[in-house]
């Protein structure tokens, strides 16, 4: 394994970055990319990682995982990107990572050449964390 690879972050021009998303954060938080953070993972990551010293780490491997997932994904990443999208040391990434499938939260299988991580478990248990209200106007009147 060659942890000697080195990546580049690749900048993306203001105009290309929805107004919907730069209304939230600004350009230059945004001008490597971002990652949909989905509001019942902000509402569930508290029980699913909270009081773990590692979980902010862990929520890293998940979010590098789902920032690599595209249609029509023509090649499976491999640890030593994912690590770097994250942030981590590959040593670290791959703690995680196998704590994470020991905790029953994602599925792995692949090299590390070639990683197929599926996020399919911790979707679930955030859905069970989550349930619907029922609520399902997109307006909401006080």
């Amino acid at each position: 394994m060659n942890e000697s690879i080195k990546y580049t972050r690749k900048k993306i021009r203001p105009s290309d970055i929805p107004a919907t998303v730069s209304a939230k954060w600004s350009v230059t938080v945004l001008d490597e990319g971002f990652t949909p953070f989905p509001k019942r993972v902000m509402r569930a990551m508290h029980e699913i990682f909270g009081g773990r010293p590692e979980g902010i780490d862990e929520l890293s491997v998940i979010l590098a995982v789902a920032d690599y997932k595209r249609l029509n994904l023509q090649r499976l990443p491999s640890i030593q990107y994912l690590a770097w999208t994250s942030g981590l040391s590959v040593e670290s990434y791959r703690a995680h990572l196998e704590e994470l499938v020991k905790r029953q939260l994602v599925k792995r299988r692949g090299s590390e050449a070639d990683l197929d991580i599926s996020l399919a478990p911790f979707e679930q248990m955030v859905e069970r964390l989550t349930p619907d209200d029922g609520f399902e106007s997109s307006v909401h009147e006080f």
